[in-house]
Order: structure tokens, then sequence, then C-alpha cells
């Protein structure tokens, strides 16, 4: 039987106890997360605004010498900005993507008269019946599938809880970020503190791991976002697509979500080029403008702003994404991606601690 050296089994217990106190924080956080998560929305927002303003912060107090009056100036700045867009940006991108809602019909329409006709020409070529049913199934499954996005948009534009949700985040938002930023090096330091001694440098090194994939991930993919919103908007305008701008500020902005923005953009901007071109090399501009824009991301936005700083399969993403979705909606798609790459870290790190641990080395 091989020995493993009295060294390696002290480190190993050590690498395996780290692993697992760092587990169960992030099952009770995220357990916390998904029970109270519609209560915590403002903290949690609010949480990660803060995480995202640090860097900001710490040049505001080196100018100022005062994390308060620096806080007090990050804060105010983003409640003018917030409250520019609510009055002037809000308004007239709500009344687009209203009237977009209300054209959905016709575009869907569109498409379902085009289909049936097609397949009434296949039937002519096979007149056995076997294709009898199938108008009528994607009829019914077409609009249902239509009728039930249709809605579910327009809750989320004009739903009943948009007044509480603006309260919560021009009233609730604003304060949280405020002392997060302020005393949050605090908090950090009562955390740190609270480690045990043994596993506090092993604990850390995990948390620094997690630090750089999540920064990496969310200033790469707003980056990548920024890049993408303008580029569909310039390429769907200069087609001539009606809500061009609508569709293509959207669009960059549901692909801080990876895959979600594309689909949602291109399925929209067929339904609308569909409707409105008659033309089919206009009509093919569409989806050649956001395959385009894919190359682009696959190539050269993501390797460059993001690359293997979440070390994610995409397989994973898509699932997290799933997950997160059908917990909390858009919030939890949102956060979906940062909570994978920390499990994927954790997972990581418990394999090779498993692999360390004595008795994976007994033989």
């Amino acid at each position: 039987m091989a020995q493993v050296p009295q060294k390696n089994i002290v480190f190993s217990s050590h690498q395996w106890g780290a692993f697992l106190f760092m587990t169960g924080i992030f099952v009770t956080i995220l357990a916390i997360m998904i029970f109270w998560g519609a209560v915590l929305y403002p903290f949690i927002v609010g949480l990660f605004i803060a995480y995202v303003l640090c860097p900001l912060m710490e040049w505001t107090v080196k100018k100022f010498n005062s994390r308060t009056l620096a806080a007090s100036i990050i804060v105010t700045s983003l409640v003018l900005l917030l409250l520019l867009g609510v009055v002037e940006i809000f308004p007239f991108f709500k009344q687009q993507i209203l009237y977009l809602l209300q054209r959905m019909p016709f575009y869907v329409q569109a498409v379902h008269h085009s289909f049936v006709v097609s397949m009434q020409q296949l039937k002519a070529l096979w007149p056995d019946g076997t294709l009898s049913e199938t108008p009528a199934q994607f009829s019914e499954h077409f609009f249902n599938a239509s009728e039930w996005s249709h809605l579910a948009m327009r809750k989320v534009i004009s739903g009943g809880s948009f007044v509480i949700n603006t309260f919560a985040i021009l009233v609730i938002l604003p304060l949280v970020i405020f002392f997060l930023i302020r005393d949050g090096h605090k908090g950090a330091e009562v955390i740190k503190e609270l480690i045990p001694r043994r596993f506090q440098r092993i604990v850390l090194e995990q948390v620094l791991l997690m630090d750089g994939a999540i920064s990496g991930f969310i200033r790469g993919q707003a980056i990548i976002a920024l890049i993408l919103g303008a580029f569909y908007s310039l390429g769907l305008y200069l087609i001539g697509l009606d809500f061009a701008l609508v569709i293509g500020i959207g669009t960059g902005i549901l692909s801080f979500l990876p895959y979600v923005g594309t689909f949602v953009g291109l399925t929209i901007s067929l339904l609308v080029g569909f409707y409105q071109f008659e033309s089919l090399k206009m009509f093919l501009c569409v989806p050649g403008i956001f395959a385009l824009a894919q190359v682009w991301d696959m190539f050269f936005l993501t390797p460059h702003f993001v690359g293997k700083r979440v070390n994610l399969h995409s397989l994973w993403m898509l699932f997290a994404l799933f997950v997160g979705g059908s917990l909390h909606g858009f919030a939890g798609a949102f956060l979906a991606i940062p909570i994978a790459a920390i499990i994927g870290i954790l997972g990581r790190f418990g394999i090779k601690a498993y692999q360390e641990h004595p008795s994976y080395l007994r033989e």
C-alpha cells in the first residue's frame, strides 16, 4: 500500500474542508435568493450594481479623500441618469414597443397565411392525405405561442406592478447602492474575519478566481452588448426595417444574456421583415445582418472582451440560462451566468481537493 506523506494529508484535509465550507455558504445564499428573491430584488440588484461600481468608487475616493462624498456623487449621478431615462427615453421606447405589440398580430397573420398557402401547394403534390392535419396543428400551436408571448410582453411593459417597481428603483435601490459602495469594504473585512483561519488562504484564493470570472464576464459582456446594439440598430435602419431602433437596442440589451438576445431579436425582425418587405433580397438582409453580427461576436468580440474568463461550456451556459429564467424570469437569467461561473469554480476546486485527499490517494 502506498504511503501518503503526512504534510500532504494535512494540506488535502484543509482543501477539502475549505471546499465544504464554501459550498455550504454558497448553497445557503443561493437558497435565500431562490425562495426570497422577489423580496430581495432591490438588494440583489443593488449589490450587483455596487460590485460593478467598485473600480469607479475607489477612483473617486482617491480624488475626494472621502468615501461618503464619493458615494454621494456616484449615487446622485446614477439617479439623475435614471430620471432622465424614465422621463425622456422610457416613454418613447414604451410607445414604440406597445405599437410594435399592436402590429404583431398582422405580422403573425402574414406568416400564417404564407404557410397555409405553401402547405396547400404541397398537398397538391402529395394528395394522399399525409399533410392534411399539418396546417391545423401549425395554426393552433403558432397562434397559442404568439398570443402567450404577446400578452407576456404587454404585461411586462404596462403591468400594474410598474409603479411598485419604479418606487423600488428610484427610492430603495439608490439607498442600497449608497451604503454598499460606502461601507462594502467594511463588510468584506467582517466576512473575511469569519472564515476559519485554517481555510482563510485557500478560500480567498478561490474568491479571487470567482471575482475575476464574474467581473471579466460583466465588463466584457456589457461592452459586447453596447457594440451589438449599435450594430443591429444601424444595420436594420439602413435596410429600412420598421422599429429598427427599438429592435436593435433591445437585442443589444438582451445580448448580455448569451444566445437569448440573438434569438429574440432575429425572431421579431423576421416577422416584421416578412410583413414589410416585398423583395426577397431585402428580406434576406435581415438574417444576413444577424449572421454577420454573430460571426463578428464569435471570432472577435467574445474572444477579445470575455475570452476564457468565465471558462464555461456553451451547453452549461444554456442550461444555466434556462434554469435561472424559469425560477426568476429575466432577473434569474441575468444572474444565471455569474452563478454558473461560481459553481464551475467550486466544482473544479472540489474535484482537485478530492483528488488530493488521502481517501483518494490511498491504494
